[in-house]
């Protein structure tokens, strides 16, 4: 077993591409994490917390508790005496003696300080500091009050026992969760608190983006364990060995657990020490209460002790989700249906960890999954009962049991199929029992190249689900109308179109409504009332008001149309939300546009060659041409299925809480699109669309010429993720700009038609175009 373990290790570790492969990971992680903490305008910077706990370094909680606040305290009389100082400024450096009587003591405490200047410590502005010190004071407080926290436990055990609707209830959960959770915590008494900010340790350890690059680890292991042997046929010489099946499938498994050791030990060392670095991450001898995120512990640990604890929690979470991905790459008859099985069962417990709420009946379903094993944090930083049968349980024993059933139920699995199956280098499985299915005969090479795309590689599927999520979307979302919108629909929505004097003989009537107010102004400018008077009369028409302000502005779009020909009255909400014009939901359509493009694409010509087809396919009638022009016709059917599905969320919402009228209106009566060309909305709905279909085009063209040029179903998806989706995720990371180095700007060229850059929108269309031109010549010419 120690030389069939070491020749196992010496498969992953010894492997370029996995090592390779690994090294990306690894720099990925860290890339990502630069990105999450990177300093972005309005942030604390990170030497904020440096310079905080050098300062706070060995001093007791009394002291502390003192200089926090004192802290506090002077950061905010200084943003008092510069907001005041302001104001006045505003005001032409009239004094404000009102809010100057009011911040008295702040100008006499705080003013010398602030005209010396000098006075920021750990922000770039006051507003910045101020936020940041209130943070680590509300922190600080929380578990300064940890003992507090304990008696108010006992104390709500007690009422809670003594009201006669729990005392009296049917249920025992309720009065056994209290006594449970009054126990748990009454050993707790007397722990030693001492406080540091919790920005760098929780950062390390809770970066859920670490868990993401964790499950791709996972799957390039089992790659290598397993999915290469299995394509090249040496798994079939594991039976003439002498170890034979069982030994082989146990040291498998023990050389993916002791490589995610060394995976998970260089992803979180890689986090602490840059965490570390960068916030700092205290004295690892304190107890684990001394973090407010981990308060709530029953754990007797130091910090140190807990970070092993989260280690090899962490490994053994990782491991029995390594087993299953193992098993799926194992039992799956291509890489790619391995992999999209892997994730599928990740993805359906994520789904199930969202749905259950922690508070429902079902919570054991909810944490009992592998999603929630591998939120560590969660599981160790906490405590909580879960409801079973009427009597409480811990979240720590629902989760070992879940762990111990999930690694046996995986690990038997995978040595079942192992030791009972032969598996050849064709991918077909054989075994004792032999169920053969009825291949169906294609009759044209369309219906074949349809039943490769939409059943081999899953599209169909991904389509489905796509459609399932843009639904649940589109009915789900809920539109934030407040009373001037309300005000404002009602106004526009009858003088739509064309102003003619009956919409102006209605706005006529409309106006006579403010009266009273138009009444009020005249008195004031006559200075028949004083304007303490004005502002208390006014008072009543507070409701009024808004909507007179709302009408005016109707008004004013009124008499802008007679700036340029053919202009109407248009209530802009709908189409604004229907371009997207406040950037909400482009980049989220781009990022799902690429992913599903390399997953659906990537091994459409890679399959070919992979099976060897690609020889079988030029001696075929037809020939290769007709195969490639029936799989690019295939492709971008699939693009525009895709772009529809894009699109139907905001076509839904925008239809159901706003409207889309005046269709042949110019796009210019939008203000928001004042200079862009004289185009009807409708055009401009339609070159949304088409500019998105290009951009989808795009990246599956390039992804099938991947998938030709690579031959790898696996490599040609990483690259097509690299090349699209990776700018795009930057940017949801924090690197705004990075969007712009993707297919984005055509999927928000409605934008750039307003800001009159539509030569730009137009030459990258041009582009666009001629890359899909030469990727297409590329597989005609090299599809042999």
């Amino acid at each position: 077993m120690t030389r069939l373990l070491s020749a196992e290790l010496r498969k992953v570790w010894h492997s370029r591409f996995f090592l390779l492969a690994f090294s990306v990971l690894l720099g990925a992680n860290l890339f990502l994490l630069w990105f999450g903490t990177g300093h972005t305008p309005g942030n604390v910077p990170s030497s904020a917390y440096r310079k905080l706990e050098q300062q706070i370094s060995g001093m007791s909680m009394e002291d502390m508790d003192d200089f926090l606040h004192e802290e506090l305290a002077r950061t905010e009389g200084l943003s008092h005496i510069y907001n005041i100082l302001r104001t006045e400024a505003y005001n032409n450096g009239q004094k404000d003696e009102r809010l100057r009587e009011t911040y008295a003591d702040d100008f006499e405490q705080y003013y010398d300080i602030y005209e010396a200047g000098g006075f920021l410590k750990y922000g770039e502005t006051l507003a910045q500091e101020y936020r940041f010190l209130n943070t680590i004071v509300l922190e600080f407080e929380q578990i300064n009050g940890y003992e507090e926290f304990l008696t108010s436990i006992e104390q709500k055990a007690r009422q809670l026992s003594s009201i006669s609707i729990f005392a009296e209830s049917k249920s025992g959960y309720d009065m056994e969760n209290i006594r449970v959770t009054d126990e748990a915590f009454r050993d707790m008494r007397g722990t030693s608190i001492q406080y540091y900010p919790q920005k760098g340790i929780m950062t390390a350890l809770d970066f859920e983006l670490t868990d993401v690059v964790t499950v791709f680890a996972m799957l390039l292991i089992a790659t290598v364990l397993v999915r290469a042997e299995r394509d090249n046929g040496l798994l079939a010489l594991v039976r003439s060995t002498p170890a034979g099946r069982l030994h082989t499938a146990g040291a498998k498994l023990l050389a993916l657990g002791a490589s995610l050791a060394v995976v998970l030990a260089c992803l979180y060392g890689v986090n602490l020490l840059y965490c570390g670095g960068l916030y700092g991450l205290g004295p690892l001898n304190r107890s684990i209460q001394s973090v407010p995120q981990l308060m709530r512990s029953t754990w007797k640990l130091t910090v140190g002790q807990y970070l092993f604890c989260f280690f090899l929690t962490k490994w053994l979470a990782a491991f029995i989700c390594g087993i299953w991905v193992m098993l799926a790459m194992l039992f799956a008859r291509r890489l790619f249906t391995g992999a999209l099985g892997a994730l599928a069962l990740i993805v359906f417990n994520l789904f199930i960890r969202s749905v259950i709420p922690a508070t429902s009946r079902l919570n054991v379903i909810k944490y009992a999954n592998l999603i929630s094993l591998l939120r560590t944090n969660e599981l160790l930083g906490g405590y909580r009962n879960l409801y079973w049968f009427d009597h409480p349980i811990p979240l720590l024993l629902v989760e070992c049991v879940a762990a111990v059933l999930f690694g046996i139920l995986f690990a038997l699995a995978f040595c079942f199929i192992f030791s009972r199956h032969y598996f050849t280098a064709a991918g077909r499985r054989t075994g004792r029992r032999l169920f053969r299915r009825k291949i169906p005969a294609f009759t044209t090479p369309m219906r074949q190249e349809t039943y490769k795309l939409l059943v081999m590689q899953g599209t169909a599927l991904l389509l489905l689900l796509f459609a399932g999520f843009q639904v649940y979307t589109a009915v789900t979302t809920e539109s934030y109308i407040d009373a001037d919108e309300i005000y404002y629909q009602y106004y526009m929505k009858h003088v739509e179109g064309p102003l003619t004097q009956e919409s102006v003989d209605w706005l006529s009537q409309q106006q006579e409504e403010f009266r009273p107010i138009y009444q009020l102004n005249a008195a004031l400018m006559s200075k028949k009332i004083t304007s303490q008077e004005y502002q208390a009369m006014m008072q009543g028409y507070s409701s009024l008001q808004q909507k007179m302000n709302v009408f005016q502005r109707v008004i004013y779009k009124a008499q802008m149309l007679k700036e340029k020909p053919r202009m109407e009255m248009v209530y802009e909400s709908g189409w604004l939300k229907l371009f997207d014009q406040y950037d909400t939901q482009d980049l989220p359509d781009t990022l799902w546009a690429s992913i599903l493009c390399a997953v659906c694409f990537s091994g459409l010509f890679a399959m070919e060659r992979q099976t060897g087809m690609i020889k079988v396919i030029g001696t075929t009638p037809l020939g290769r041409r007709a195969t490639v022009r029936y799989k690019l016709l295939l492709s971008f059917t699939v693009c525009g299925l895709i772009t529809a599905l894009s699109l139907l969320p905001r076509f839904w919402v925008s239809i159901r809480d706003y409207g889309l009228g005046t269709w042949m209106a110019p796009v210019y009566s939008i203000s928001e699109y004042y200079n862009a060309p004289e185009i009807p909305l409708f055009l401009m709905a339609a070159i949304q669309t088409f500019f998105r279909l290009a951009a989808v085009s795009c990246m599956a063209c390039v992804t099938l010429a991947l998938s030709q040029r690579i031959g790898n179903t696996f490599g040609a998806m990483f690259a097509s993720l690299l090349i699209f989706s990776l700018p795009p995720l930057l940017s949801v990371s924090g690197l705004t700009n990075a969007k712009w180095l993707s297919t984005y700007p055509l999927f928000h060229i409605c934008a750039l038609f307003g800001a009159s850059t539509q030569a730009v929108g137009i030459m990258l269309l041009l582009i666009v175009l001629a890359v899909c031109y030469l990727c297409t010549e590329y597989l005609f010419t090299h599809f042999k």
